[in-house]
């Protein structure tokens, strides 16, 4: 899932809700509604993190927690 993605990867920075907010000129508190699913990430997201277009983003980024690969 995405939200699970934005939480990883901004956890993986060491970013707050509110660093990661001010990326993207939105409050702290719409972080945290994009943390748990309920607005759509903006597509330039992946610029911050440097993900690549061919980057799997639906619930694999998150499981690099657990030693696996993101990539396809």
């Amino acid at each position: 899932m995405i939200s699970s993605n934005i939480r990883y990867l901004r956890a993986k920075e060491n970013m707050t809700q509110e660093e990661f907010a001010e990326c993207f000129g939105v409050s702290r508190r719409s972080v945290a509604k994009w943390e748990r699913g309920q607005i759509v990430i903006p597509k330039h997201a992946r610029k911050v993190f440097d993900i690549q277009p061919g980057d799997r983003l639906r619930g694999e980024l998150a499981s690099e927690t657990n030693g696996q690969s993101s990539k396809a």
